[in-house]
């Protein structure tokens, strides 16, 4: 997996790319841990093309970190695949889903 980010004003963009897994833990953490005064995250899974229970780990730790204020956390772009997962696990009742 690859991380980029885009920090326009108060809103971070992170970008996943490829696997997004257990092993990228300390990555994705500390990108959204660098901007405390963001007021919203998006997580641009786009161009991710696998997600597995660690990845949905990580972004329920992003949600703790904006205080489960589902308006502060977008996950955005999911194929279908990734999609799916994020429903079957019920995602789409604390995050926004684009």
């Amino acid at each position: 997996m690859a991380i980029s980010v885009s920090n326009e004003g108060k809103v971070v963009t992170i970008k996943v790319r490829g696997r997004f897994d257990f092993s990228h833990k300390n990555e994705f953490c500390s990108v959204y841990e660098s901007y405390s005064s963001a007021q919203k995250f998006i997580v641009d899974l786009s161009t991710a093309n696998h997600l597995d229970s660690a990845a949905l780990g990580m972004l329920l730790l992003l949600l703790d970190y904006v205080d489960k204020d589902k308006s502060r956390a977008v996950l955005a772009q999911a194929n279908a695949e990734i999609k799916s997962t994020l429903l079957l696990s019920h995602f789409d009742e604390l995050f926004i889903i684009t």
